[in-house]
């Protein structure tokens, strides 16, 4: 059995991807929840054999811990590789004992608060960032008496026992994260015949018309690229780790041979591997 380790509290949207995920597979034991990203990924290969990573939102970007965990992983030589993903869309509720003209503070998670500006500014209220959605629906119920409300997922407001005031509060109606399945064990490609996605990570030369080179071999193969992110290595400035999603299946010749040649240009790669792309 596997263990699947996710980022707590019980509650977050991550809790809620877990969960997801656990229904797909036969072999979860157990699903336990890490108070950090940091947390949850150092416990791959030992407490948890799978570990479930926030990668992107669809409105905030990338997720700076999970991306600096594979970036070191690239630069320290770690095989890690992904077993899958998810796409969790992020539907906020406001809820709190107060109807909403008489709200005066909202509790969110700073990302949560962003994620519903629009609204927190028409209603002209205090925002107070805690360490988590989960964290403030607590926070409500302590400070009940208070004119407070707190933001975060339908499921984690009914856990709590507060009310909801108002669903569907966040800014874009297609707000949604996506999370990698990440293992130090390594998956066999999904059949040729399912939608799959590669992704891989490389560190190109600080030199002109290194990326370009880097990416050529995608276009001269005719394969789609779906996400190209950057992220600091931490080694000089300007040096660079590129995130690549990759259209395709490495069962595939042309997908084996552009990473052939990614290979030979870069200065460091990591190839995370295939698997069977989310529904969005």
């Amino acid at each position: 059995m596997q263990n699947l380790g996710f980022l707590g509290p019980k509650g977050s949207y991550s809790h809620l991807a877990a969960m997801s995920y656990e229904k797909r597979l036969s072999d979860i034991g157990e699903i336990i929840e890490f108070p950090t990203i940091p947390a949850v990924a150092n416990a791959i290969g030992k407490e948890i054999t799978l570990g479930l990573l926030p990668i992107e939102n669809s409105t905030e970007g990338d997720v700076g811990g999970t991306m600096t965990y594979l970036v070191q992983s690239l630069l320290l030589g770690r095989k890690v590789f992904a077993q899958g993903e998810l796409v969790v869309p992020v539907k906020h509720v406001l809820a709190g004992f107060w109807d909403i003209d008489e709200i005066e503070t909202v509790y969110s998670h700073p990302q949560a608060l962003a994620q519903c500006s629009m609204l927190l500014e028409r209603l002209h209220v205090r925002q107070v960032a805690v360490d988590s959605t989960s964290a403030g629906f607590s926070r409500v119920i302590e400070d009940r008496d208070a004119r407070v409300a707190a933001i975060g997922s339908e499921y984690a407001a009914s856990a709590s026992g507060v009310p909801i005031v108002r669903t569907g509060v966040q800014n874009n109606e297609t707000n949604s994260t996506r999370f990698l399945v990440v293992s130090k064990n390594k998956k066999t490609a999904p059949p040729i015949t399912t939608t799959a996605k590669t992704t891989i990570l490389c560190v190109v030369r600080n030199e002109p018309g290194a990326l370009m080179q880097t990416l050529a071999p995608f276009g001269a193969l005719g394969i789609g690229l779906s996400k190209i992110s950057s992220f600091p290595t931490g080694e000089n400035l300007g040096l660079y780790a590129f995130f690549v999603d990759i259209d395709g299946n490495m069962r595939t010749r042309n997908i084996q041979t552009a990473i052939a040649r990614v290979k030979a240009v870069s200065l460091r790669t990591l190839v995370l591997g295939s698997y069977e792309s989310a529904t969005i």
